[in-house]
C-alpha cells in the first residue's frame, strides 16, 4: 500500500513538472523554439561588423624613392576570408594606377589581418605582395616588391549628404 501511495505522488508530481518543463517535445509538451527574436533584448546576438568591406580613402608612400600620393580603395566581400580590394592611386599629381588584388583574411578580434598579392607587370616592378590589418576605420599595409616597398594608410570613407560623388574620411 506505501509503495502504491509512492508510485502515486511521484506520478502526480511529473504530471505537475514535465508540461511546464516543455521537455523539449519529447513528452507532447510545448515545441516552442528559441529563436533570437524570443530571446530578451541584452542577449540577443548581433550581427558582426565587416571590418574591411567599403569605401577607404588616404595616402601611398614609397620608402625606396620617396614618392607618394592619394589613394581610393573600394574592398568587397567575395566568400568567407576572401576580399577583392580596387586600389586607386595618383602618383605625380596626375597620372593613376588602378588595380585590384585578391586579398586572404584572418579575424582576430578587433583587427583583420590580410595578405594578398598582384603581378603588375614587368615594367610596373613585377609581384607586389600586400601585408596588412584593419580595424573598421584604419587600413594599414605594406607592399613590397623587386622595384618598390611602402605602405597604404588609409580610413573609411564616407558619402556626404549633399553629394553621392564626394568624400569625406572620418576622423
Amino acid at each position: 500500500m506505501r509503495v502504491a501511495v509512492g508510485l502515486l505522488i511521484v506520478l502526480a508530481g511529473s504530471a505537475l513538472v514535465l508540461p511546464q518543463l516543455g521537455c523539449c517535445g519529447c513528452w507532447g509538451g510545448s515545441k516552442t523554439a528559441v529563436t533570437p527574436a524570443t530571446l530578451p533584448a541584452a542577449t540577443r546576438p548581433t550581427p558582426r561588423a565587416d571590418l574591411l568591406a567599403g569605401q577607404w580613402v588616404g595616402q601611398w608612400s614609397s620608402d625606396s624613392n620617396g614618392m607618394d600620393g592619394a589613394l581610393r580603395c573600394q574592398i568587397t566581400k567575395l566568400e568567407e576570408n576572401t576580399y577583392a580590394a580596387r586600389f586607386q592611386a595618383t602618383f605625380a599629381k596626375f597620372f593613376t594606377h588602378n588595380s585590384v588584388v585578391t586579398l586572404k583574411v584572418h579575424e582576430n578580434g578587433d583587427v583583420w589581418k590580410f595578405a594578398g598579392e598582384k603581378d603588375l607587370g614587368v615594367l610596373n616592378g613585377g609581384v607586389y605582395k600586400y601585408n596588412g590589418q584593419a580595424n573598421g576605420e584604419e587600413f594599414v599595409s605594406s607592399y613590397d616588391s623587386s622595384m618598390d616597398k611602402g605602405t597604404f594608410r588609409m580610413k573609411r570613407s564616407v558619402t556626404t549628404a549633399t553629394s553621392p560623388t564626394t568624400t569625406a574620411v572620418l576622423d
